[in-house]
């Protein structure tokens, strides 16, 4: 949370900084990281009272009062004052505003704020109305929300944006705080169309929100935001229709490109409809990033490189993540993770305590779990329908294969504690579809599922080992034995990507049909 300047006196606000420098556990929190350019104005203030002078707050002109909106018009008033200088001002709606008046198809288009350092409170409050179809540049609400910007509690109904560039129905850059805020029933059309960031950068955060509507954009799309880096997602949900319409688009429930950020407790329920590196949450996370507690249970639809969860992995991790939803593609498709790229045995990805029960079917190469190299596949289950059609040299695998694009040729993939039960096509792994894996222990199928745990489709050879049978699944034997390993493993081998520090693998408890699943389901 960002910190507020209290003008009280300097003894307060240095006290402020030192009671709100680290939260639980330690670790630095925005106040901490923001401090410095909060430091000036701090020393203004003091200055001021010194003087016996009215302390003015940095980019706001002589009114600094909170400035209540109620009206078009008095929205209208506000964002030219803004967009004038005045770019720290803090503003309330006091009533659901229709802007239907002030742009549409015979109004014009509506002028976004430039850029927005404020507090705008939406106090629960939605915009309506909100219009443009330009032919060129971008559209959305805002243009950029600034470092000290912070936009809540703010609702955008209706949305109509079509434009040559990006379509977003709150901003085109968050730099600040964006948090319980929504756009519903919107269409935005764009080369990139985003629901309602199309970027979140450095520091900045994203919590509590949700889109409903239709989303397209021609390269890129995605539910809530296009790009994170070193940003923070959570708590937020979609349930749009994302679909992008190039034959190279790609599609995500959530967030499209993620670097360096973390993205938590994130749900997608629409439908996502792309071409390369279609996610049904995350398109491609790299740059140590964590994505943690999220779900898709919806239909997922691409062409190479397609997931449940996340399309493309580079030295980071998923966790706690599970896919519903029906996944398909032609090439290279997952329940959770669908390819790696970037990284390598000293810095490998991890997929932990993940299940997927959703259907996943492509022409050639498909997975329950991961296809991704130099990664650590632990503590995940996988039961849904893994089909392939037999297109190709590969086949279907229950749980993972080490695929990836990878810089050099050492590849190392660890299978660790996991378990199939997959309804899979014929000839495939119940494992994997192929014997490269660097190490397995403690790993599962149902033998009835699957002609070995890999199936080598070019002469044949298969290999019975890790079979069980549907009693030992539903009996208490692998349950034992997967807590046993949970109990005996308390940290993840070494050379992980940075943050699976923090991964604490999950135990296991009967589920109502009898298999395993997660004490946390």
């Amino acid at each position: 949370m960002k910190f507020h300047r209290n003008t009280a006196s300097a003894i307060m606000f240095a006290a402020a900084l030192s009671l709100t420098a680290c939260s639980a556990g330690g670790e630095k929190t925005d106040v901490t990281q923001r401090a410095p350019k909060e430091t000036e104005a701090g020393m203004g203030e003091l200055i001021s009272e010194l003087k016996g002078e009215e302390a003015k707050e940095p980019m706001k002109g002589d009114n600094q009062a909170l400035v209540e909106i109620g009206t078009a018009q008095e929205l209208e008033q506000f964002r030219d004052r803004v967009n004038e200088g005045e770019a720290a001002l803090d503003a309330v709606l006091t009533a659901d505003i229709d802007l239907s008046s002030v742009c549409g198809a015979d109004a014009g288009n509506w002028v976004p704020f430039e850029e927005y350092n404020g507090v705008f409170d939406g106090g629960g409050h939605e915009i309506s109305g909100l219009y443009i179809e330009a032919e060129e540049g971008d559209g959305a609400l805002f243009q950029t929300i600034g470092y000290t910007g912070i936009v809540k509690d703010l609702g955008i109904a209706g949305a109509r944006i079509q434009v040559p560039g990006t379509a977003a129905a709150l901003a085109i850059r968050n730099e600040g705080i964006v948090e319980n805020c929504y756009s519903r029933d919107g269409q935005l059309k764009g080369h990139e169309a985003m629901g309602l960031l199309r970027e979140s950068a450095e520091e900045s955060s994203v919590s509590g929100c949700y889109v409903t509507g239709s989303v397209e954009g021609k390269d890129r799309a995605a539910g809530i935001v296009g790009f994170t880096y070193s940003a923070e997602l959570s708590g937020c949900r979609n349930e749009a229709g994302i679909i992008t319409t190039e034959q190279s688009g790609c599609a995500a429930g959530i967030a499209g490109s993620v670097q360096n950020s973390r993205v938590e407790n994130c749900s997608n329920s629409g439908t996502v409809d792309g071409a390369w590196d279609t996610g049904g949450v995350i398109g491609g996370a790299s740059e140590q990033s964590m994505i943690t507690g999220c779900c898709n249970t919806a239909a997922v639809t691409g062409k190479g490189r397609t997931a449940g969860i996340a399309a493309m992995l580079g030295q980071s991790v998923i966790d706690r993540c599970y896919n519903t939803g029906s996944v398909s593609g032609v090439n290279a498709v997952a329940g959770i993770l669908a390819m790696t790229k970037g990284s390598t045995p000293q810095t490998k990805c991890v997929v932990a305590n993940c299940f997927n029960r959703g259907e996943i079917s492509a022409d050639q190469l498909c997975a329950g779990i991961s296809l991704g190299g130099n990664c650590v596949i632990v503590n995940n289950y996988s039961r849904g329908s893994v089909l392939s059609g037999n297109n190709g040299i590969y086949g279907a695998a229950g749980l993972s294969d080490r695929g990836g694009i990878m810089s050099g040729d050492e590849v190392e993939t660890f299978l660790y504690n996991s378990y199939s039960a997959c309804t899979l096509s014929e000839k495939a792994g119940g494992l994997s579809y192929s014997d490269t894996m660097t190490e397995m222990d403690s790993v599962f199928y149902q033998s009835d599922t699957a002609v070995g745990y890999y199936f080598n489709r070019r002469d044949g050879v298969q290999d019975k080992s890790f079979a069980v049978s549907e009693e030992q699944l539903t009996g208490r034997e692998i349950l034992d034995q997967l807590n046993a390993y949970v109990d005996g493993h308390p940290a993840l081998p070494e050379g992980c990507a940075e943050g699976a520090e923090e991964v604490v693998l999950d135990k296991w408890k009967a589920g109502n049909d009898g298999y395993p699943v997660f004490e946390w389901e």
